[in-house]
């Protein structure tokens, strides 16, 4: 009786380290595999949005017609790689905030490229003061309204990214109070049946052996 009850708790301690490693692995694949994703490309399209802007201010400020070339061209590629990153960031986005919130980035992203296409035919055509009127206009509000979103968007991945972990390790923690526990309960066991066993049996045999003495 006691041999098994020592092994039916060995086997509950070894299930449940397996729930809780299984448990980490869980979390542990949603962090590599999802929110690590989103975090780059959160990253990616705030960089890539600054790096535009940049461009079109260099793109106004310039008179050289290569330097000016060589904005826009900058500029139509970082706007095909824009739409790529949204594309596979629609494919691992799945609550409504994040789903919401690229959405409207989207939106203002594309209101401010519509306005940027006057600001630079003002800037190559030579008028500087249209241009930057634009550039610090309605196309500069749009810009802001889209780097806004994908702001919004950085800080809920890391602040998902951040519960995850603090979940993960919660779990270990959890899971080595549980050993803990486990293996306090498998000695605690182990002396009581000792207890028992040692009074069950040798404490009779003591005592018939003392009264057999006795006699003779």
């Amino acid at each position: 009786l006691g041999f098994s009850a020592v092994l039916l708790l060995t086997l509950l301690l070894g299930l449940l380290a397996l729930f809780q490693i299984q448990r980490i692995a869980q979390e542990t694949k949603q962090i590599a595999t999802v929110n690590i994703k989103s975090i780059d490309y959160a990253s990616s399209i705030r960089g890539l949005l600054n790096e535009m802007r940049l461009a079109q201010a260099r793109h106004i400020l310039t008179a050289d017609t290569k330097v000016k070339i060589a904005q826009e061209k900058f500029i139509d590629d970082s706007v095909a790689r824009l739409r790529d990153i949204e594309g596979k960031a629609e494919l691992i986005f799945q609550s409504n905030i994040e789903r919401d919130t690229l959405k409207r980035y989207q939106e203002s992203k594309n209101r401010w490229i519509s306005l940027s296409a006057a600001m630079m035919a003002a800037s190559n055509s030579a008028d500087i003061d249209a241009a930057e009127a634009a550039y610090l206009g309605e196309a500069g509000s749009a810009f802001v309204e889209a780097l806004d979103e994908a702001n919004k968007l950085s800080a809920y991945h890391s602040s998902q990214a951040e519960s995850l972990w603090s979940v993960a390790q919660e779990v270990v923690n959890n899971a080595n109070l549980l050993v803990f526990a486990c293996i306090l309960a498998v000695i605690g066991t182990g002396i009581f049946f000792w207890y028992i066993t040692n009074h069950s049996i040798t404490g009779p045999i003591a005592v018939a052996a003392y009264a057999a003495k006795s006699i003779s």
